[in-house]
C-alpha cells in the first residue's frame, strides 16, 4: 500500500513519541488520522498540530489494556468515523528496571499494554478488512517493552 488517500489510520499510543510522528506523516499522506491514548493532553496536542496543518484527525481517550474499552471505541470508530484500513499498534510500557526489580503490577501491566492489547485492537477490527479484502495491520515493538 502506497496510496494513504482517503484511508482511516487507528494509532494506539498515538499523542505522543512515535504514535505523533506517524500521525502526522500519515495524516500528510493524506489518511484520516485516528488516534487512541490515555494521555488526553497530548491526545489534544497532537490533534491540533494536525488538524491546523488542513489534516483529519479524530481523537478517543483509550487504555488499550482494557478489551471491553477497545471493543466499545471500536464500534465508536466506525460509527464516526467508517472502517479502519490501518492499524498500528503502537501503544507500549516500558518499566525500565531490572526483570527482578519489577512488581508483578509492573510486569502484568507490561503484558497488558504490550501484548494484549494488539489483540483486542487487531480483533475488533480484523472483520471488516477480511470482509472487505483489504487492510493492514502494523505492530510496533521494541526489546526494551
Amino acid at each position: 500500500m502506497t496510496d494513504f488517500t482517503n484511508k482511516v489510520t487507528l494509532i494506539t499510543g498515538g499523542g505522543c513519541g512515535l504514535g505523533r510522528l506517524l500521525a502526522q506523516k500519515m495524516a500528510a499522506k493524506g489518511s484520516h488520522v485516528v488516534l487512541w491514548d490515555i494521555d488526553n493532553e497530548s491526545l489534544a496536542l497532537t490533534a491540533r498540530e494536525i488538524s491546523s496543518a488542513g489534516y483529519r484527525v479524530t481523537t478517543y481517550y483509550c487504555d488499550v489494556s482494557d478489551r471491553h474499552m477497545v471493543y466499545g471505541l471500536a464500534e465508536n470508530v466506525k460509527k464516526d468515523v467508517g472502517k479502519v484500513d490501518i492499524i498500528i499498534n503502537n501503544a507500549g510500557v516500558v518499566s525500565g528496571r531490572p526483570f527482578l526489580e519489577c512488581t508483578d503490577e509492573q510486569l502484568e501491566r507490561t503484558f497488558s499494554v504490550n501484548v494484549l492489547a494488539h489483540l483486542w485492537t487487531v480483533k475488533a477490527f480484523l472483520p471488516d478488512m477480511v470482509r472487505t479484502n483489504s487492510g493492514h495491520i502494523v505492530t510496533v515493538a521494541s526489546a526494551g517493552g
